[in-house]
């Protein structure tokens, strides 16, 4: 069954990244919190399609919104917290120092229960942003919608983070409900979708971006870091080689991939389809030559804050909302050592015997 929708408080006040000038900050945080208040309640007259021949009337409104759904990428039950978190916990490479009815030693033992807190957060947070991007799209192709140059480019934006989002949920759950159309009282229960309906709109998404996202990512003052075509091309990249080590493992045997995930994808082709597909997004990202490593890699690992690096396909800055030495970023307090620096270092996830000896 689908997971209700949650709504954070502190979902309100991080949507304004690398907004410079202080009354636009004001400005922005009023209209985003308002906006994302009224977007978590499935009302069925929601305001904020009312109030759409405003809001979306020029570039600038509309580039305040759009900063919001970056913003919805960075907050603690997605990219801020817990997506990198529980998936290095479930993946074997750390133990944590919680006990064992903890939701994260639930993850690290592989034994996750629906009313796991972590999986309700993870699921309320990924589906917000969805659904934000699929109000963002739907307005900005409405016919109440202003014109400007940038907009199709804006829409482009908007259907990359929503691909981002359900590969998210793909990986975790495989088919889950597909929510592309703006939620009224007639779809609010969606079923779940397959597992290739989901890679189908995934695949959609960001091939329809590509077109019309800028040739290379560029930091401009007032806006994030926006995805270029060559990122929608690795993500692709990494979505066909997933598939095919997927397809893989059932040709060598797997149990997991030659039952469950056979039955759950009756779709799956052979696995030399979706690596030649895999090789041919890789070699777009080459052919553009945008992205480049550092010459240095204490340039991205020093400890020092990188704003901007070659390296980066796309780029969700969690950085900004900070009190005093602590930001809302909880990867530093989830896997540094205690008490190694300034702020929160709690060191809650610590890597495993097998992790060291993979390492060394």
């Amino acid at each position: 069954p689908e997971h209700p929708f949650v709504h954070h408080r502190s979902q309100c006040f991080i949507l304004t990244t690398r907004l410079q000038d202080t009354n636009m900050k004001k400005t922005s945080i009023c209209l985003l919190s308002g906006l994302l208040l009224l977007s978590s309640c499935l009302d069925e007259d929601p305001k904020y399609m009312n109030d759409s021949s405003v809001v979306y009337t020029s570039e600038q409104s509309a580039q305040i919104v759009l900063n919001g759904l970056y913003g919805l990428m960075a907050v603690q039950g997605s990219f801020a917290q817990l997506l990198p978190e529980i998936n290095t916990e479930a993946s074997g490479l750390c133990w944590t120092s919680y006990n064992l009815s903890d939701n994260r030693c639930q993850y690290t033992n592989g034994q996750i229960p629906v009313d796991n807190e972590f999986n309700n957060l993870v699921w309320g947070a990924l589906y917000q942003a969805i659904q934000n991007c699929t109000n963002f799209i739907s307005e900005l192709n409405g016919p109440d919608a202003g014109q400007w140059d940038s907009k199709a480019n804006m829409i482009a934006q908007a259907k990359f983070l929503r691909g981002v989002c359900y590969y998210q949920l793909y990986t975790l759950y495989g088919g889950v409900p597909l929510r592309v159309e703006p939620t009224t009282t007639e779809n609010l229960n969606l079923p779940r979708a397959s597992r290739q309906q989901v890679i189908d709109q995934i695949v959609k998404d960001w091939t329809e971006a590509i077109p019309d996202l800028d040739d290379e990512s560029k930091l401009e003052s007032g806006k994030p870091t926006a995805p270029c075509k060559s990122s929608a091309y690795a993500y692709l990249a990494k979505l066909y080689w997933l598939m095919g080590c997927n397809s893989w493992a059932a040709e060598d045997g797997d149990p997991w991939a030659t039952t469950t995930l056979r039955q759950s994808w009756p779709e799956m082709q052979p696995s030399r389809t979706y690596f030649t597909k895999a090789k041919e997004y890789g070699d777009s990202v080459f052919k553009a030559n945008v992205f480049d490593l550092e010459r240095d890699f204490r340039t991205l690992f020093g400890g020092n804050r990188v704003s901007m690096s070659d390296e980066f396909v796309f780029v969700v800055d969690a950085t900004m909302n900070t009190t005093e030495n602590v930001g809302y970023n909880s990867l530093h307090w989830t896997f540094s050592p205690q008490n190694c620096s300034p702020g929160e270092t709690w060191g809650r996830s610590q890597p495993s015997k097998s992790f060291y000896n993979w390492a060394n």
